[in-house]
């Protein structure tokens, strides 16, 4: 099966938001904002101790300190994050993620074709198929993604065939319905 379609920065900054929600990338932001709390905290309550004496006093700095980091460094973090993603997709105009592209899914690989790059994976290689409301993201072991506008498709039958088509190999598939909160 084959398809065409056309990806834009806004494909691309969906992508970077979903990899935002993946496990590995919130346990990896919670011991970044962890460890800078924590070390930010031990410093100033240091300094408070070296200027005070008092270790009751430090002992307050230091964790009023490292609370509020650890309340406010995660969302500035994730937002860093995005920006620098946006501040690179800009930067480099050849970057596959953007542009006409083609996709061949066979039984053996999916392939994507793009003006700048040609992208030939087997199947084991892929982790996982997500379906958002707007997009399929095909992602590979390494957090990179093939992403397809769901908009690329003429009528919900030739999504839903597709996306069907690609989760016969495809060894995980997250739908919309499975990530949306319980209410």
């Amino acid at each position: 099966m084959k398809i065409e379609y056309e990806t834009t920065p806004a494909d691309a900054e969906a992508w970077q938001q979903h990899v935002l929600t993946l496990p590995a990338s919130k346990r990896a932001i919670r011991r970044q904002v962890g460890s800078m709390a924590f070390t930010t905290g031990l410093l100033v309550g240091a300094m408070a101790y070296g200027s005070t004496r008092n270790l009751i006093a430090a002992f307050l700095v230091g964790g009023v300190l490292f609370l509020v980091i650890a309340a406010l460094a995660g969302s500035a973090l994730r937002d860093q994050i995005l920006k620098n993603a946006r501040r690179a997709l800009a930067a480099d105009p050849t970057n596959p993620a953007l542009g006409y592209h083609t996709l061949e899914i066979t039984p053996e690989a999916v392939t994507e074709t793009s003006s700048h790059h040609v992208l030939s994976v087997r199947w084991d290689a892929v982790a996982s198929a997500i379906r958002t409301e707007n997009h399929l993201f095909i992602q590979l072991r390494s957090l990179a993604a093939i992403i397809v506008p769901l908009r690329s498709f003429s009528s919900t039958v030739d999504q839903d065939a597709f996306i069907r088509f690609v989760v016969e190999f495809v060894p995980s598939y997250t739908s919309p319905a499975a990530t949306a909160p319980a209410a």
